[in-house]
């Protein structure tokens, strides 16, 4: 094997795989990425068994052949050469030479054989959807998907193509995340899809929607794997098995109280009274009242934050606690200029929703936490 490839273009391409290469692992052909070079330029793939990465690139291709080098390093290496042209060759079997400008580096690789296949799907069974539109769903839910090993079916997204319509949902138990959108290109009556869709796969798709250019992503499922496929950019996947929770019953139907908000004011105030919110609970407290919302949190140690934000409200007096950090990550994400909340009483989970998109239905439910009394609470 032997090409020639720009710097920027040859680390562009490393960058698009580096993600899914795992830094430590107890195989080290898993370590490495898979670099071929044929009539078309070079395929770079990547995979932890899991999830798996394939990007072509231009390149000029002067011996066809393909051999298996250690990722980080080689991006490391990569990314401090020179701005010139970078000329890979393999010598004695695999090992591979890499040059560009006075810069000359060996590594050691290995065999093509060894690197793990990725599977193939026929172009019949794919269906498509809207680059950016998908990218903004990801966007929407995948901070709600839960770290938390241990709850196997909730360390994914739920995906479902159902109706001409695509939905994603996540949840970590204490707050979830729900979008939708109708896409034009699904036929409403084609056959019904539901996958669980694991995170780390799902934040390698939000940076395809982001990188590649291409209109649309092309999707199909094929056994207990799916496949995205944008540009010259192809994911894969294997799903999580496992029953995702039935999401219904968690959303609230009788939040009967509520306000509008500007987005921005509302995560500004939220940022300035996280300050004293404590590091362990990151509890920020709610006091709705006609007219008015005031946000506090406070700790014993460091003391109180107040603010007060004028609303249209003419309900009751409710006082709930939230997470601040799980209000911020929704405020970041929803992409509308004013946000409603709507809630019930103290122990019922809040809901927050985008006010004046159009197309599209994104529902976020949080659970409230236990808070001390407040002494205008205790008097209200």
């Amino acid at each position: 094997m032997h090409f020639r490839i720009p710097q920027s273009s040859f680390l562009k391409l490393l960058q698009a795989v580096h993600g899914v290469v795992e830094r430590k692992n107890t195989m080290r052909i898993l370590e490495c990425i898979l670099v071929e070079a044929d009539k078309e330029g070079l395929q770079i793939l990547a995979t932890d068994l899991d999830v798996g990465v394939k990007q072509r690139g231009d390149a000029e291709v002067l011996e066809p052949g393909a051999v298996c080098i250690p990722a980080r390093k080689l991006l490391d290496i990569t990314r401090l050469l020179p701005s010139e042209s970078v000329d890979v060759n393999i010598k004695d079997g695999n090992r591979i030479e890499l040059r560009c400008g006075a810069s000359v580096f060996r590594i050691n690789g290995l065999s093509k054989e060894e690197f793990p296949t990725l599977p193939q799907v026929e172009e019949a069974q794919k269906l498509s959807f809207p680059r950016n539109d998908l990218g903004d769903m990801i966007k929407r839910v995948v901070f709600a998907i839960t770290n938390d090993d241990s709850r196997y079916a909730l360390n994914g997204c739920l995906l479902t193509v159902c109706k001409g319509s695509l939905r994603m949902v996540a949840s970590d138990g204490h707050r979830l995340a729900l979008v939708e959108k109708k896409v034009d290109s699904l036929d409403p009556g084609s056959k019904n899809i539901e996958v669980i869709v694991p995170k780390k796969a799902l934040g390698e798709l939000q940076r395809l929607c982001a990188d590649e250019e291409a209109e649309n992503v092309e999707f199909a499922r094929k056994d207990n794997q799916v496949v995205f496929q944008c540009g010259r950019r192809t994911l894969i996947s294997r799903l999580l098995e496992g029953q995702f929770p039935n999401y219904e019953r968690v959303i609230p139907k009788e939040n009967v109280f509520g306000f509008e908000v500007s987005t921005e004011q509302l995560g500004a105030a939220l940022k300035r009274v996280a300050l004293l919110a404590s590091e362990h609970s990151r509890a920020v407290r709610l006091a709705v009242a006609p007219g008015k919302v005031e946000l506090s949190a406070s700790t014993p140690e460091q003391g109180e934050a107040r603010e007060e934000l004028k609303v249209a409200y003419e309900g009751d007096r409710i006082h709930v606690g939230f997470n601040v950090r799980y209000l911020l990550d929704f405020v970041s994400a929803v992409g509308s200029d004013e946000v409603r909340l709507s809630l019930r009483d103290k122990d019922t989970q809040g809901l927050l929703t985008p006010v004046g998109l159009k197309n599209e239905d994104y529902r976020y439910v949080i659970m409230p936490m236990r808070l001390e009394e407040s002494a205008d609470e205790a008097t209200s």
